[in-house]
């Protein structure tokens, strides 16, 4: 019984040290500069990313063109400032716009 109850708390503690998708993306954000002009839940210098994500909710092809307007820059959608390209890796800019994607 004792084995059990001590697998079991591993099991979860391990399980609180695993960071979740979204903390990870979050962290590839941050640490990529995008909290620089953008902020998860309000518009700062940027559109927030839960705008980002309200906005192409159902879009089925923005993953990639978001991804993509990550890396090679972009403008006009919210305004009048635009993005500079940003160096990040293809993947992490999917991972992060991913992210965006599920917020609400």
């Amino acid at each position: 019984m004792f084995y059990k109850k001590s697998a079991a708390l591993i099991v979860a503690t391990a399980s609180l040290c695993v960071p979740t998708v979204s903390q990870a993306s979050l962290g590839i954000a941050s640490a990529q500069n995008c909290m620089e002009c953008h902020a998860v839940d309000r518009h700062f210098n940027a559109p927030s990313f839960r705008q980002i994500g309200a906005r192409y909710k159902g879009d089925k092809t923005a993953q990639d063109r978001l991804a993509k307007k990550v890396l090679t820059g972009g403008g006009g959608q919210w305004g009048p400032n635009s993005m500079p390209p940003q160096i990040i890796t293809k993947s992490d800019a999917q991972k992060v716009v991913a992210w965006i994607l599920t917020l609400k």
